[in-house]
């Protein structure tokens, strides 16, 4: 899978020197909050590992991308995608508290959207967010995500972007 970048950040596959980053973020209360409950530290190095090694086979249908600071070479975050039919990807997105609220998100979605389209064709694209993550609501809004009411739970609001 390809490498992408954006004015502020490079986004390149998930590789082994991403765990400490991967298993920061999976295993933090405060960012799982919205998500699920954080994992121990042991369920993150397999979950890591578990996606690394799909990726590695070449699973077509999910991959993952570490998101780094131009400005600083840091790892602040992790996007990537899951797709459970053809043309179809529902995205994903973790970033660490510190880079949080200062506008990663929506640029990291929008070129992985461009991204998602032009190299495997997706033309429909989904993110399941808790209704209590107002953030992650507003800025999925504000790239053109519609909510789809139909596909909802009590808990969880999806969102629908389609070319």
């Amino acid at each position: 899978m390809q490498k992408f970048s954006t004015k502020r950040l490079f986004i390149r596959p998930l590789e082994k020197q991403d765990q400490e980053l991967y298993c920061r973020l999976y295993t933090d209360k405060e960012i799982m909050r919205h998500i699920c409950p954080p994992l121990s530290k042991e369920q993150a190095r397999k979950a890591f590992n578990t996606t690394l090694a799909q990726q590695v086979d070449g699973n077509p249908n999910q991959f993952s991308w570490t998101i780094i600071s131009k400005a600083t070479n840091e790892g602040i975050g992790i996007v990537g995608f899951h797709s459970p039919e053809k043309e179809h990807a529902i995205l994903g997105l973790l970033i660490l508290k510190n880079f949080q609220g200062q506008g990663y998100a929506p640029e990291v979605f929008k070129q992985l959207i461009n991204v998602c389209n032009t190299a495997y064709g997706f033309k429909k694209f989904t993110s399941q967010v808790q209704k209590a993550n107002i953030n992650s609501i507003k800025f999925l809004k504000l790239i053109g995500f519609q909510d789809e009411p139909s596909l909802e739970t009590k808990d969880i609001g999806t969102y629908v972007f389609t070319l």
